[in-house]
């Protein structure tokens, strides 16, 4: 009996093992039949990229690329060297023809004193044919007197102002096609001499108007800035972004002006251009140093009902009265450069804000603050609804996170709405912007929130900050908000590149 049941037991694992046996065979087919399937499909994507490849003719020469291609090609690489349609029209005669069917690639003009090129304004006007026009005029009072042609006859110099004026009477009919004008080393002496027709002047396409006086001119001693500029009294209702630097230019009542721009200016008038543009303005920036403002003149104070952003770099005292004479219901977007010694006087000036200014921020950016822990208390007091922070080169975070942590008087704690913090570091230094001790606050601020049921949504760092963070410590940030890596960019407060006029003939 033991002998047949150990036999019917040896039969029934051979069994078994002939099953297993053909599983694995038929396992190694399948292996087979899965191989052959997954070569024949790598033998297809390399056809199919082949293809893809010879479809897009990689190797295609500069004269065959299509049309299409070509204008957008030409198009998005356009600057404010207007020379440059030219260039491009001279490679082959495919380009030359793709080049003169665009009327906007030819639409922008020069015009300075350096250099007298009557024939390149007619032919840019002609080739730009009925399209918008964008104007760039350079007044620089030195290459003007350079430029003044020496009369061996008299043996005095003539007019100083020809090679502008004649630039100027090819333009002066096309002003109801400009779409911008940019008046660099403007002064009010030049403006008159060459330029008053457009004080009286209709602009009804105009957009841009950016009006500055040489960077590097002496404002103080100069006279030539007692003037006061006036553009285009016949109207440009089109007209929403303006910019004006190192002089006061009077802004007559332009309805649509949305972005406001004012670099190194001061008097009276900046209250006048504020006002008259505060019906539409939404944008405005106060760059520069200013100069003193007789605050007797200013009047009641200005509503500026859509205004949501403000830049003020760097901060400067005579900001204060600016800030007092504003009222901003809906201004959602605040900048500030300050120098770390600024940060005091800032401090000050936000004590003494009235009305609505500050109450709707949502977005605070502060470049080179030195927080201490009045500062920290002052700004999340009169800015209590701030959703995203950036700190730029400022100077002692910790006072500013640590107080994030201290429930405020009547309970509750500081920017309950915070959602994201960006700290970066100055460009120009790069040590990290933060240090390790800071990322222990972050942490205990991040579980504080999520305690509190009001977590942060994302921390932004530069990528040198990692270097200094334990990774134990990124890990549980990481598991608990977005933690985003952003390289670090220069920052500018003024975005448009000025080319120079050079001595090219034209």
């Amino acid at each position: 009996m033991s002998n047949m049941t150990r036999s019917s037991r040896a039969a029934l694992a051979m069994h078994e093992m002939f099953k297993l046996e053909n599983g694995l065979r038929a396992m190694e087919d399948e292996e087979i039949d899965l191989t052959a399937e997954l070569e024949t499909l790598r033998e297809s994507i390399v056809t199919r990229r082949r293809h893809v490849a010879n479809m897009r003719n990689g190797r295609a020469l500069i004269h065959i690329l299509p049309v299409e291609m070509l204008a957008a090609t030409f198009l998005s690489g356009a600057t404010e060297w207007d020379d440059y349609a030219l260039t491009i029209s001279h490679v082959c005669q495919h380009w030359r023809s793709t080049a003169l069917s665009l009327p906007a690639l030819w639409s922008r003009i020069h015009i300075c004193p350096s250099r007298e090129r009557l024939r390149m304004i007619k032919l840019l006007l002609h080739r730009s044919q009925g399209h918008s026009l964008d104007i760039l005029v350079y007044l620089n009072k030195w290459e003007i007197e350079e430029a003044a042609e020496f009369d061996e006859e008299t043996g005095e110099f003539g007019d100083q102002y020809k090679k502008l004026r004649n630039q100027l009477n090819l333009v002066s009919d096309t002003v109801p096609r400009w779409r911008s004008l940019a008046i660099y080393d403007a002064s009010y002496k030049i403006y008159a001499e060459i330029l008053p027709f457009l004080s009286g002047a209709a602009a009804p396409l105009l957009e841009v108007l950016d009006v500055r006086c040489h960077e590097d001119f002496n404002y103080e001693n100069d006279t030539d800035f007692s003037g006061v500029l006036g553009f285009f009294v016949g109207g440009a209702p089109k007209l929403h972004d303006v910019t004006f630097r190192g002089l006061s230019c009077y802004v007559p009542e332009f309805p649509s002006v949305n972005v406001l721009r004012l670099r190194d200016v001061g008097g009276s008038y900046i209250y006048q251009q504020i006002r008259q543009a505060a019906a539409s303005l939404t944008e405005m920036h106060l760059l520069g140093r200013m100069t003193e403002i007789p605050r007797w003149r200013v009047g009641p104070s200005c509503t500026l009902p859509h205004l949501k952003s403000l830049v003020i770099a760097p901060w400067d005292d005579k900001i204060t009265d600016l800030l007092g004479f504003m009222n901003a219901p809906t201004l959602s977007s605040l900048s500030v450069e300050l120098d770390f010694m600024e940060t005091s006087a800032f401090n000050t000036a936000l004590l003494s804000v009235r009305g609505s200014l500050t109450l709707s921020l949502e977005s605070l950016s502060l470049y080179y603050a030195d927080f201490t822990p009045s500062f920290a208390e002052t700004v999340t007091l009169k800015i209590p609804s701030i959703q995203h922070l950036t700190l730029s080169s400022c100077k002692a975070h910790a006072h500013l996170l640590q107080h994030l942590l201290n429930p405020v008087t009547g309970g509750g704690i500081p920017w309950p709405q915070l959602e994201t913090i960006f700290f970066s570091p100055d460009t120009q230094h790069p040590p990290p912007a933060i240090d390790a001790s800071d990322i222990d606050i972050i942490c205990d601020l991040v579980a504080d929130r999520m305690v509190r049921q009001i977590p942060l949504v994302s921390i932004i760092f530069d990528s040198s900050t990692f270097k200094v963070c334990d990774k134990e410590q990124l890990g549980w940030l990481r598991r608990r908000v977005s933690v985003i890596s952003r390289p670090v960019e220069p920052r500018t407060t003024n975005s448009a590149v000025i080319s120079r006029c050079d001595n090219r003939a034209g």
